[in-house]
């Protein structure tokens, strides 16, 4: 058929009824064709070629009824130009006159449907799917960043909810025990003391405790390696002294950031101080922390709270503890402004 039409170009009218065709794409060099007929075939796709008024400028007559069009997305290209003003050239076309003749045969969900009746949904979900997964992949992404970054933020504030709650459930056993265990009691310090032990501690015991616990107006300081109780958790014996305590006084030493527990006592006064919106926080810098060690929280807290260095010279410390003495006495109203 293909070198057939290659010499019929000029044909102008074409009967191919009842043929038992299964294709008729080897008719598209057929270009001036005027009335085409391939009705009662087993044609079931009709080619988008076919369709073209571009191709086919002639054609006034065009029946292929009576064929077992397969409805699926194939044959969309087919049901819109019959739905559509591109067969308005076609002047009394027998497509017109065999409209329902025009059924589907195959899948079965739709045999027997006229194409005309049938609604396909061809449209590419793809871009959806894409849109969808990279959407999802990008949000929990995100999650896990979020979750490794602030993953002791949340582990925190996990605990501060479990433990709450558990007060609140034995809120009516009024112990002594129960009253010295319970956050939201009374203050019972008037600082809380982190530090590292290990490059601090000379400096806390023999400088520290002597100005600061002892003198005509002492106060009272709570040191983890100290104060700390047996029995309980290391971390709910922190949460609860540092909430008992008035302020929190930390001492900062280059080996200070190096310190898991030093580190997660540091973000949990940051903590306090964000939750209560109370600035309750003093840093004491022992000694020039190189840039290397200084964390985005430390750089933040800097600009944000009372920070005093420890001097050299003798009349230098008389200044530091009358201005620490000072800190320590001053009230911590709300302060709407502070913001880290």
């Amino acid at each position: 058929m293909d070198d057939v039409a290659v010499y019929l170009r000029k044909l102008e009218y074409l009967d191919l009824s009842n043929n038992m065709l299964k294709s008729i794409s080897t008719l598209e060099p057929l270009r001036n064709l005027r009335k085409l007929f391939l009705d009662a075939n087993l044609i079931n796709i009709i080619p988008k070629a076919m369709l073209s008024h571009s191709n086919y400028p002639y054609m006034t007559n065009l029946d292929v009824s009576n064929n077992k069009f397969q409805c699926d997305c194939e044959v969309e290209a087919f049901r819109n130009w019959i739905l559509t003003s591109d067969v308005v050239h076609l002047q009394s076309s027998s497509l017109h006159r065999y409209f329902h003749d025009y059924r589907c045969f195959s899948p079965d969900s739709t045999k027997g449907f006229s194409i005309t009746e049938i609604n396909l949904d061809c449209e590419s979900h793809l871009w959806k799917y894409v849109s969808i997964g990279t959407s999802c992949a990008l949000i929990l992404l995100i999650a896990v960043i979020f979750m490794v970054r602030y993953r002791w933020h949340i582990q925190y504030r996990l605990f501060l909810l479990f433990n709450r709650r558990r007060n609140q459930q034995h809120l009516l056993i009024l112990d002594d025990d129960r009253i010295d265990d319970d956050e939201n009691g009374p203050p019972r310090y008037d600082a809380y003391v982190p530090y590292h032990e290990a490059s601090a501690d000379d400096w806390v015991h023999g400088e520290l405790l002597p100005n600061i616990e002892q003198g005509e107006e002492p106060f009272r300081l709570f040191l983890r390696c100290r104060d700390m109780r047996i029995g309980r958790t290391k971390l709910a014996e922190i949460s609860l002294h540092m909430q008992r305590s008035r302020k929190v006084l930390v001492i900062l030493s280059p080996y200070f950031f190096g310190d898991n527990w030093c580190n997660k006592e540091l973000e949990m006064a940051h903590y306090r101080v964000l939750e209560e919106n109370r600035n309750v926080m003093i840093l004491i810098i022992l000694e020039e922390i190189p840039n290397n060690k200084k964390t985005l929280l430390f750089r933040h807290l800097l600009c944000k709270v009372q920070c005093l260095k420890w001097p050299g010279d003798g009349y230098g410390q008389y200044l530091f503890w009358r201005r620490l003495r000072e800190e320590l006495k001053r009230p911590v109203p709300l302060d709407r402004r502070f913001n880290i």
